[in-house]
């Protein structure tokens, strides 16, 4: 899937993002800036996994509806050969009899 890989990438960006941190002190502006970048590809990789799971959920609703609507469109065949069957079955019970 497209989007697990963009978060694969987000992630490998965090990953080389903390490991800058140790370059700075925490009182220093660009350790903060840093965190904001950090924070920054949390955000899209929120946003990813959030598009995701919407087009999943699509996804799942659409082959859903067509599961039921073959499901359905049987519906009538086999009710019909039911009722068939049970037809014969009295058919024979009578001419048991």
């Amino acid at each position: 899937m497209k989007n697990v890989d963009e978060i694969k990438q987000h992630l490998e960006k965090i990953e080389k993002l903390e490991q800058t941190l140790v370059v700075f002190e925490e009182s220093d502006e660009l350790y903060l800036d840093v965190l904001h970048k950090i924070q920054g590809e949390f955000d899209e990789i929120g946003d990813l996994a959030l598009n995701a799971f919407r087009e999943l959920t699509e996804k799942i609703r659409n082959v859903g509806a067509k599961t039921i609507d073959r499901r359905i469109k049987k519906l009538s065949s086999t009710v019909k050969h039911s009722v068939n069957e049970q037809i014969e079955e009295i058919k024979d019970e009578l001419k048991g009899e």
